[in-house]
């Protein structure tokens, strides 16, 4: 029976046998335990569903870890953190990778298709479900790794984690709490709903066809830019901290110089940050190629659209995608000037470390952090993203990554201004701009498929999951 008193901080109920105060928190019995006791469709513990519950540590003893585990570079086996789980998809910018050895001593954890993992602590309740696409990869610490049995969807389990009722279940057996953890014995307890095999594939299949038109993107966006670098024939490599810088007047092999004193002619810039040794060296590799370059802002207006008109979906760093600089906007609640965008502006992050944060605007009536360049591209030049894509590429963000300057580094605008862009055969520029611009389509219906998934099992707990749409798929 639920309390009567006016917003009492826990209630007493006769729900569960525990002692911890938590746990009777008055939004966790009136959002969970009151709707989910009504439910017409089984409500089951999650230990009822499990197959396997495993882990990082279930591997060995921490001695026994620290003395197994070997990192490695690139060339080894990936190996899965909390960080790279993000808004339901697999982030591979941040990446571990172990060796031949270290994988097969971690065979408790190793990454099969259809497991899905669960961060555990710290942000909680991250899910991705493991595909095939992923390929060979191993589990971090702070990861769940769940194989669920036969007749249950993984697909649609990691819908039901996505929405509200399943974070809520688990937030409410987490325990601590600067660092929140859930453990095992707990993530076994968590409630859920369980429908008919048709309505779970029914929703597990958006999930997974948003997930294989992620791949379908990843695919293009790797073609495109193998693509770009064949054509260019650049055979240098930024990311080194020594390389030679050598022209007429100056010459110098160094691992960190601050900058470079030249009579070259780069416009007579004053300021030095213009002759970082990295972006001089690229300027000059720049003349060598076979094809003209030209400025930023000889393709596109920068424009200053400020706007205090904060109703509309917002836009920060934080809100696009590093992988493919797909954006998706969030409820307004900002309380300075905004950029307000038009359909098609690319926007431009100076602020370092988020200079790979550039994304185009493809909807309408957005506004976006101040931080942003906005540009807009000039009507005689046809291929929006081409020049998107150029944008984010390492070509380009080596022409200015080691200017930025401030207590907050940020990149000077004319410096912005000043990016070469590489114009290639047109043949290949109009062949990047209609599988980036297929790229980001792909993004925003998987982006649309995930969020449908969400909402029908949110209408299945919430009792008016239309079962009409099921028929009309099959």
């Amino acid at each position: 029976m639920l309390n009567d008193y006016i917003k009492p901080s826990i209630l007493w109920t006769d729900v569960e046998d525990r002692i911890d105060a938590t746990f009777y928190r008055t939004d966790f019995v009136v959002s969970l335990d009151k709707i989910f006791k009504n439910l017409t469709i089984p409500v089951l513990p999650n230990r009822q569903l499990i197959h396997e519950l495993t882990d990082y540590t279930a591997n060995g003893s921490f001695e026994s870890l620290k003395k197994n585990v070997r990192y490695t570079n690139e060339t080894g086996i990936p190996m899965i953190r909390g960080k790279n789980l993000k808004n339901g998809v697999l982030d591979k910018t941040d990446l571990n990778y172990v060796t031949d050895d270290t994988y097969r001593f971690l065979k408790k954890s190793e990454l099969n298709a259809g497991d899905l993992l669960f961060t555990k602590t710290g942000t909680l309740g991250n899910t991705i479900v493991w595909s095939e696409y992923f390929g060979k990869a191993t589990l971090g610490d702070n990861i769940f790794k769940v194989r669920y049995k036969n007749g249950i969807n993984p697909y649609y389990i990691h819908a039901y984690f996505s929405t509200d009722y399943g974070y809520k279940w688990v937030e409410r057996f987490a325990q601590g709490g600067v660092q929140p953890t859930i453990i095992k014995e707990s993530f076994r307890e968590i409630k859920i709903p369980v429908p008919d095999i048709t309505i779970q594939d029914y929703i597990g299949n958006k999930v997974k066809r948003a997930e294989n038109l992620r791949e379908e993107a990843r695919i293009l966006n790797e073609e495109c830019r193998n693509e770009f670098n064949k054509v260019l024939d650049l055979k240098i490599d930024l990311k080194k901290h020594a390389f030679l810088v050598e022209m007429d007047d100056y010459k110098t092999i160094s691992s960190n110089p601050s900058i470079i004193y030249t009579t070259k002619n780069y416009e007579m810039k004053i300021a030095p940050q213009y002759y970082h040794p990295r972006r001089v060296f690229l300027l000059e590799q720049l003349k060598k190629i076979n094809f003209n370059t030209k400025k930023l802002s000889e393709l596109t207006n920068r424009i200053s659209s400020k706007s205090s008109v904060n109703s509309l979906p917002y836009v920060g760093p934080d809100c696009i995608d590093n992988t493919f600089g797909y954006l998706t906007p969030v409820p307004a609640n900002i309380k300075t000037n905004t950029v307000k965008t038009q359909k098609d502006d690319i926007l431009f992050c100076r602020l370092r470390p988020n200079l790979n944060n550039i994304t185009i605007c493809d909807m309408e009536n957005i506004q976006a952090s101040a931080e942003f360049l906005q540009y807009r591209i000039n009507k005689d030049f046809k291929y929006l993203y081409y020049l998107f894509f150029v944008l984010r590429h390492p070509f380009t963000l080596y022409q200015i990554v080691d200017t930025a300057i401030g207590d907050r580094p940020r990149v000077d605008e004319e410096l912005v201004d000043d990016i070469l862009i590489p114009i290639i055969p047109d043949e290949t520029m109009a062949n990047i701009n209609k599988n980036i611009k297929k790229v980001l389509f792909n993004l925003r219906l998987s982006n649309q498929l995930t969020l449908e998934a969400k909402r029908d099992v949110e209408s299945l707990i919430e009792g008016n999951f239309d079962e009409s749409k099921i028929i009309e798929v099959e």
